[in-house]
């Protein structure tokens, strides 16, 4: 196949097949090497501005350092995924760095912040007619913890909460810190890219 990309003279192709790499990591359990592929398409998506391929690559890492237990690295990576994808449009994009921001939450106690984000990413997977691509491990996890930390009434009004988001407030909203949201701050463009 990167014979074939190499052909076709479309280096974009040898970030995806990479990044494919990365995606075959996860499914089979590895994250340590998944984490390395998704860095090495990354790279090479990011050489070539290859809006796509930057964004699947982060949202590739983000999975893997959660799966890896990590906790900052892939709050980080998330929200940059999270940013390109909605700055660029992308947002059929939007969806998986969104969901997993959620688990980023939830995995850091902040359950009604991770609901909520649960609700949005429901809505805009309606409004998109897709479904999500991360791993269903992740989905049950999430699924999991939401309902293990909140009584079903308070999360399907938190959820609901978040089926109101369009994708622009579902952004800022995943995207601001704790001290943020407590204090009413919000911004799209806050942060380091």
């Amino acid at each position: 196949m990167l014979a074939l990309a190499r052909d076709e003279q479309d280096e974009r192709w040898i970030a995806v097949l990479v990044g494919n790499l990365g995606e075959v990591s996860l499914r089979a359990g590895l994250p340590a090497d998944a984490r390395v592929e998704f860095g090495e398409a990354l790279q090479t998506a990011r050489a070539l501005d290859f809006t796509y391929g930057v964004v699947r690559s982060w949202t590739g890492l983000g999975s893997a350092e959660l799966l890896l237990g990590e906790h900052e690295q892939p709050r980080l990576d998330l929200s940059k995924a999270l940013r390109v994808a909605v700055d660029s449009g992308f947002r059929e994009l939007a969806s998986d760095p969104l969901q997993l921001l959620a688990l980023h939450a939830a995995t850091g106690g902040e359950k009604k912040r991770a609901a909520r984000l649960a609700g949005a990413v429901d809505r805009l997977q309606e409004d998109l007619g897709t479904t999500s691509t991360v791993l269903p491990d992740i989905q049950r996890r999430l699924k999991a913890i939401l309902e293990a930390g909140l009584s079903t009434p308070p999360l399907e009004r938190l959820k609901a909460d978040g089926l109101t988001m369009d994708l622009e407030e579902a952004a800022r909203y995943a995207l601001e810190t704790s001290a943020e949201t407590a204090s009413g701050a919000a911004g799209l463009g806050s942060g380091n890219s």
